[in-house]
């Protein structure tokens, strides 16, 4: 009886983070709903770029603070995933998604600051703010991508050992794809100091998970 409890419990709490990224799309969708659109399309055509190339970073809208609470709760899970085993989720888990979630946004908040340095300090602002628009809407198409995966192993606790190898290698593998893409896509933008500023916050992204997944292997 207690163990049917404590399940019931477990899936209610997750029934209630994974739909909280989905509410903030249908939030980002009632804001505006071809702007949602295009940016989820992002990684493959360049329309949302063209659509909105004069967004800025040192502007806050409320459309941009959704993609921010979007992107922050879904690593969070990537984060649970990565820090916590199955017994302590199951057993803790809005405490686990707690301080994933403070790290997350955390994370990010750290990285539109140094975003907005390099980019008050940059002598060409309009290219370096159009890479950190096609950065950040791939970013939010590769976290897509980790959240379905993700809660599919959230729902299926029996196979999350199994699973949790497979999982870090194909989020990684879409992360670097996701690099591939935004140099290959946009060479004319990419002239010597932007590149190197793209390429210190995509590192900046990387290396805590890149930390994260060798002390989980050793």
């Amino acid at each position: 009886m207690i163990a049917e409890l404590v399940e019931y419990s477990y899936y209610n709490k997750l029934s209630l983070v994974l739909l909280m990224p989905l509410i903030i799309v249908f939030l980002m969708c009632m804001v505006d709903l071809l702007r949602t659109k295009l940016l989820f399309k992002s990684l493959f055509s360049n329309q949302y770029f063209y659509k909105y190339p004069h967004d800025s970073v040192n502007t806050l809208s409320l459309y941009q603070v959704l993609v921010f609470l979007y992107m922050s709760v879904v690593l969070a899970l990537f984060l649970m995933f990565l820090l916590c085993d199955k017994t302590y989720i199951y057993q803790q888990f809005f405490e686990a998604f707690r301080s994933a979630f403070y790290i997350s946004s955390s994370f990010f908040i750290v990285k539109y600051l140094v975003s907005e340095f390099l980019y008050q300090f940059s002598n060409k602002k309009l290219h370096f703010k159009q890479m950190l628009i096609l950065e950040t809407s791939y970013l939010t198409v590769v976290l897509l991508v980790v959240f379905l995966l993700l809660s599919c192993v959230f729902l299926h606790l029996d196979y999350y050992d199994s699973l949790r190898n497979i999982l870090l290698i194909i989020a990684l593998l879409t992360y670097f794809i996701r690099f591939i893409v935004l140099v290959l896509n946009n060479k004319n933008l990419l002239s010597g100091k932007v590149l190197h500023i793209i390429l210190y916050l995509c590192t900046l992204e990387i290396v805590p998970f890149v930390y994260l997944f060798k002390s989980y292997i050793e």
